[in-house]
């Protein structure tokens, strides 16, 4: 009996440390997406980069304000609508989050300039969700802390983390939802948890 207390007391531990363990990573790793983006965007203008930035910007815009997309060409809705939606709760508070209302603005520049900021911040946080999922699908396969760790700072040596980083694209909300959704797919896998996760991952599927 006192050696299953033990072992209870030990796992309980384990459990703490892995979870404290695992709070840092994610508090490391986004602090390091927050600042290089913060850093490369805080002195860039909207149109310095014409690449997909301003379509979304505007798309998002048109979703916001109650309008069907104009970029029908590319599979991006739900960049549109997460990026809308956010624009949505903006508009309850703030002034010129509508495309009605920047097109009555009379700084239209500046105006576009703060959703630039405003959809820069929250491409940052896909990438903090991404580490956040990505270590939660290691950890249920139950890889070493160390290794695990090694795995996501590889992640930052990639040239082509830092494109989507860098610029406004659908892709990291694309990965970031597949990953959620292999994470839901795992936990009803390994775990044989309920069946709402296997419903949960082809949603999160569809959606990426």
């Amino acid at each position: 009996e006192s050696s299953s207390l033990s072992g209870r007391t030990k796992n309980k531990e384990k459990m703490k440390t892995d979870k404290t363990y695992n709070q840092i990573v994610f508090i490391l790793f986004s602090l390091y997406f927050f600042f290089f983006s913060t850093f490369q965007f805080a002195t860039q203008h909207w149109s310095a980069i014409l690449d997909q930035d301003i379509y979304i910007i505007y798309n998002s815009l048109l979703l916001a304000s109650g309008h069907h997309q104009e970029y029908l060409d590319h599979p991006a809705f739900t960049t549109f609508l997460f990026l809308g939606f956010i624009f949505k709760i903006f508009s309850f508070f703030f002034d010129n989050f509508t495309i009605q209302e920047i097109l009555l603005s009379k700084n239209i520049d500046n105006d576009l300039q703060n959703l630039f900021f405003l959809s820069r911040l929250v491409n940052s946080i896909y990438f903090c969700l991404l580490i956040y999922f990505l270590k939660k699908n290691l950890n249920y396969f139950k890889i070493k802390n160390e290794i695990s760790l090694l795995s996501l700072i590889s992640i930052l040596f990639l040239i082509g983390l830092y494109e989507p980083l860098f610029l406004l694209r659908s892709e990291i909300l694309s990965i970031l939802l597949s990953t959620i959704a292999f994470y839901y797919v795992i936990k009803f896998i390994i775990k044989k948890s309920h069946i709402i996760n296997c419903w949960l991952s082809g949603f999160f599927f569809c959606l990426s």
